[in-house]
Formats: structure tokens, C-alpha cells, sequence
């Protein structure tokens, strides 16, 4: 659909930037076409497994639960926690109608595709991998496993965050995604 929607839209040299289940889908568009894009850009991105690396099962945990594990900081985790237990029934039942969503996509096989990993040689655009020190969805291990899996990947590891860089470390995550695009500039 993604792929299409470029295509439709006429857009080109497009700098895609992917976070979480966002950086699978990412994925999956650039191992199949990467004709439009300029870069990619993956952020804690599931897709792969690693078969040494424990993954923890998101879907036993309650909201509060996730929302912890999503933050490094504690203070913000705790604010996340506290927000998701206050949550009033109509947000309750969009966060429930979402948990279905994922679970429907990344329950079986736990947040990957099988066949994925053997078509990453496939991406021939600048890959920027950048990944939290402290992510407890996806172990940094991946973000190795990605450049080494994608040829001339480049990688930023952002110190003392959790999975949710966007949101944690803001300003961070904008310099480092915008220097690697400017960075492509020529």
C-alpha cells in the first residue's frame, strides 16, 4: 500500500524514517522497492529476530506496564504509567482497539517476519539505524544486527533512553535524524 501511495502521489527522493512497528513496515517497503527513496531512517525497528536475544512478551503487560518499559527516564515513565492507568473509557477502548491491531501483525512470530532478515541485502539507499541504550521492547543487539545486515548502514546509539526516543529525547532524535539526511545533501 505504501509503496503504492508514493507511486501515486508522485513523490520522490523520499527520506523515510520508520520508528518501532513504523521500522518494520519501512522495511518491508524498502526490501521490495527502493526507487523513491532517498534514505531510510529505522528507530528501534521490529522485523528481525535474534534467536540469543530475549524479547519480552508486551502483550502480558497492562498499559501502566508499557508504559514504563518505554521510558529510560523514570520520572517520564512513571508520568506514561500514570496517564495510562487515569485513562478514561473512550481512550481505554482506543488503546485496546490498537492492541488488537499489533497483536493481529506482530503476535505470531513476536514482532517479526520469518523472511525478512534474508532480504535486508536488498536495501541499496543510506540506512541511518538508531536505537535506544536502554530500549526493553527491542535490545539494542538489533540495531548491530541491522547495519551489519544492511550494507553501509550507519548507526547512533542515544545514551540513557528508553524505546520511545521521539518522546524522551526529543531534540536528540531530531539532530540525529537531521544530520544524517542533511548529511546526504550534495
Amino acid at each position: 500500500y505504501y509503496l503504492d501511495a508514493l507511486e501515486a502521489l508522485g513523490l520522490e527522493d523520499v527520506h523515510l524514517v520508520g520508528n518501532s512497528l513504523g521500522g518494520w513496515i519501512a522495511l518491508e517497503m524498502a526490501v521490495r522497492n527502493t526507487s523513491r527513496l532517498k534514505s531510510l531512517t529505522l528507530v528501534g525497528a521490529a522485523g528481525i529476530d535474534l534467536d540469543d536475544v530475549p524479547r519480552p512478551d508486551m502483550f502480558m503487560w497492562t498499559f501502566a506496564e508499557l508504559a514504563r518499559h518505554c521510558f529510560h527516564d523514570p520520572a517520564l515513565a512513571e508520568k506514561a504509567a500514570a496517564l495510562a492507568e487515569e485513562a478514561t473509557p473512550e481512550q481505554l477502548e482506543v488503546q485496546l482497539k490498537n492492541q488488537r491491531t499489533v497483536a493481529k501483525v506482530a503476535w505470531a512470530p513476536r514482532w517479526y517476519d520469518p523472511h525478512l532478515a534474508k532480504w535486508l541485502h536488498r536495501i541499496d539507499v543510506p540506512t541511518h539505524v538508531v536505537w535506544a541504550a536502554d530500549d526493553r521492547i527491542l535490545d539494542v543487539a538489533y540495531a548491530e544486527a541491522f547495519a551489519d545486515a544492511i550494507t553501509g548502514a550507519h548507526v547512533n546509539i542515544v545514551p540513557e533512553c528508553g524505546h520511545l526516543i521521539h518522546a524522551e529525547k526529543p531534540a536528540e532524535f531530531s539532530r540525529v535524524v537531521t544530520d544524517f539526511i542533511e548529511g546526504l545533501a550534495p
